[in-house]
């Protein structure tokens, strides 16, 4: 029988801590302590080398602590995923954090309903990259636009004819470049803080300004431009800024953990009653 620990990257002070404890619960349940060779830690954040050479190395009979489940992975599908696999090889996993071992049916009863928040994540995160690609596009045609304005510009100016170095000259105006991402940005700042664009207009009062009328934010909102685009987008800031402030002074709600749960060291007793 032979024990690993499994840890994510830390310094050489915080891997210590975490090895005396592993081996703190190796030895109230007289199971063999570590040694250098079977201390696996992953040498990069997110990276799962480590884990897979202790899959290959470990036999039925042995066991391996780690300090947190979260030491395993960061997403409930898989933290389920890989005590399961241990498990069916016939090894023990151990928790410094829940003080006992293991059992993937009752982790399973605990662990699976996060699993919905993790389904939603993962939706957003697809939503967020669909929206940086649009983003990317509109400020790619948000600065041609602005360079033809340039061009255009010097062209008046300086009465050379640099045509030639348009796209389409044609098509090209002086007034002030849509920016459609800033006027979702914006519009999307508003609604964050709850506010009618009345409300959100008389926002800029406080940083010495006239308030700004409806019609203009609309204006702001849909083009991403207009002569009070900054200082709205400061005000919207500002606010956002005190609110989250507000926000993280507020005392936070206790949580008791249930007697029941497998945090508590229950796990083996549950499953022993079942």
């Amino acid at each position: 029988m032979t024990s690993f620990a499994y840890l994510q990257p830390v310094n050489d002070f915080q891997m210590n801590r975490e090895v005396a404890a592993c081996n703190a619960l190796l030895q109230r349940f007289m199971l063999p302590a570590l040694s250098g060779g079977t201390i696996l830690m992953e040498n990069l954040p997110h990276s799962d080398q480590a884990l897979r050479a202790l899959l290959l190395r470990a036999i039925p009979g042995d066991v391996v602590v780690t300090p947190r489940l979260a030491t395993l992975s960061g997403v409930p599908s898989q933290v389920i995923e890989i005590v399961s696999a241990l498990t069916a090889k016939g090894i023990r996993v151990f928790v410094v954090e829940v003080g006992d071992e293991i059992n993937p049916i009752i982790l399973r009863r605990y662990v699976e309903p996060f699993t919905a928040l993790e389904t939603a994540l993962a939706k957003a995160e697809a939503r967020l990259s669909d929206e940086r690609a649009r983003h990317q596009a509109e400020l790619e045609e948000h600065g041609k636009q602005i360079r033809e304005r340039m061009v255009m510009a010097f062209m008046k100016r300086s009465g050379m004819n640099l045509e030639d170095l348009l796209i389409d000259p044609t098509e090209v105006s002086l007034k002030n470049p849509r920016n459609p991402a800033l006027g979702r940005d914006l519009r999307s700042k508003r609604e964050a803080l709850g506010l009618t664009m009345e409300g959100a207009g008389q926002l800029v009062e406080a940083i010495g300004e006239k308030a700004i009328n409806k019609g203009t934010i609309s204006n702001m909102e849909r083009d991403g431009t207009g002569k009070h685009v900054a200082t709205y987008e400061m005000a919207l800031n500002i606010a956002l800024s005190r609110r989250d402030a507000a926000q993280s002074a507020a005392p936070e709600p206790v949580h008791t953990m249930p007697e029941d749960a497998p945090f508590k060291g229950q796990i083996v007793k549950e499953v022993a009653s079942a």
